[in-house]
């Protein structure tokens, strides 16, 4: 096992912070002024990319990718944006077409906001703090603690773990004082500090089953053949729907996928027979990886990078993905599952009445006081005639927004990482 010193380099791995300074920081880090006004000071392995023309500018974090323009670079895409758009809601109608993982600075004509990817995977967290009621974003609450006075809310800590507890915390909700999470479909005003809901408004389209899973294919097939254009792609592959999906959309690019499964002692019999049967029957380079054991010290590294809001028996494993750090993207599938299940209604048949305390129930915090506050705000965000269920925008803003987010913040500990 490495020593302790041997893990620092992982500590806010692909991280960032935003406010109206430089916080203090490894020499290693980078930062990059946006708009006249925000410092964003970001870990070297974070992807950054900036465009600027006339009083737009683009500072994107993460990786994008337009599954229209496979060959499109994440330059080419910030470009392309900040040329195109002259309003925020042409910037929300442009940027709804593109995939990966990221979040966007975007200033226009003066005024300015973030927006996170469609599923929000790159986690961003947000406060207004001190006498000078200053902005402060970051990849999670634990860096912003660092650069300003916000403490653990102590009160909130104790009523959350003293009740029913998940995985992760519940929506936007976080242990510390006055920091909140960004979930999807929400941005960040960036002089105010307020956050607003931009989707969904007003009528969607609809389309039969075989029609929608026809476009989804096409989609995942172009978001695919983006990734793999950029990078050398690995993909996790379990027995389940979700990777499956994923590997199934990769088309011809199958070939040149690494696919591996990470096992372990609770590694169900078919998240091996299934992706060996697969990987024979479609002529893979497929590896079977028995979960690495890591030491306190790896351990102590990854609770600081998710702030010790995330924890799932599957992080176990994530050690074993050392082998795919810099030069990989590594494809999850983790959204595939908003396209495929009624998560909350399992029979199909979407309830009449929804309350808060019915939202904790369904989302494994039965009774947990701080999950009906937290579900009640979101609750109250949800417009009133929207076109879709309920439930199903639960899932996407409070499983996908919130628990997926930090678990992927969590991976990128210790590989490059692009989730489609």
């Amino acid at each position: 096992m490495q020593n302790d010193d041997s893990y620092q380099s992982l500590l806010y791995n692909r991280q960032f912070i935003a406010g109206p300074r430089v916080p203090p920081r490894p020499s290693a880090w980078g930062s990059v002024v946006f708009a006249s006004r925000l410092w964003v000071t970001y870990h070297a392995s974070l992807n950054v990319t900036k465009a600027v023309e006339d009083d737009r500018e683009v500072l994107c974090l993460g990786h994008i990718f337009d599954p229209n323009h496979p060959s499109h670079t994440d330059q080419d895409i910030a470009e392309r944006l900040v040329r195109s758009v002259t309003s925020f809601m042409a910037f929300e109608h442009a940027t709804a077409q593109l995939a990966g993982r990221w979040v966007l600075f975007v200033s226009l004509g003066g005024q300015a906001r973030l927006y996170p990817d469609a599923g929000g995977t790159k986690s961003a967290f947000y406060t207004v703090a001190g006498p000078q009621s200053e902005l402060w974003i970051g990849s999670q609450p634990r860096l912003i603690s660092e650069a300003v006075d916000v403490t653990i809310d102590t009160g909130t800590l104790e009523a959350f773990c003293n009740g029913t507890v998940k995985n992760s915390w519940p929506g936007d909700i976080t242990p510390y004082e006055n920091i909140r999470q960004l979930l999807p479909n929400h941005y960040v005003d960036l002089s105010s500090g307020e956050v607003r809901r931009f989707w969904p408004l007003g009528a969607l389209p609809h389309y039969d089953t075989d029609t929608a899973a026809k476009k989804i294919g096409k989609t995942l097939s172009a978001i695919m053949t983006s990734v793999a254009a950029r990078r050398h792609v690995a993909m996790p592959l379990t027995g389940g729907y979700d990777s499956r999906v994923l590997l199934a959309c990769s088309g011809e690019r199958k070939k040149d996928l690494e696919v591996f499964v990470v096992i372990d002692p609770g590694t169900p019999s078919h998240d091996t027979s299934i992706p060996k049967r697969l990987m024979s029957r479609l002529g893979l380079k497929g590896r079977i990886l028995h979960a690495k054991r890591f030491d306190k010290a790896f351990w102590d590294i990854y609770r600081q990078n998710v702030a010790e809001m995330f924890w799932d028996k599957g992080s176990t494993k994530f050690f074993t993905f050392t082998r795919y750090g810099h030069g990989w993207f590594v494809a999850t599938g983790n959204i595939a599952e908003l396209i495929r299940r009624c998560s909350y209604y399992r029979d199909g048949i979407h309830p009449s009445a929804i309350s808060p305390a019915f939202l904790a129930q369904k989302a494994g915090y039965e009774g947990n006081p701080v999950a009906i506050r937290a579900f009640e705000r979101w609750l109250r965000d949800v417009p009133q005639d929207m076109d879709m269920e309920v439930l199903d925008l639960f899932y996407w803003e409070h499983r996908v927004g919130n628990w997926v987010s930090m678990g992927l913040t969590g991976l990128d500990t210790v590989c490059g990482h692009s989730d489609v």
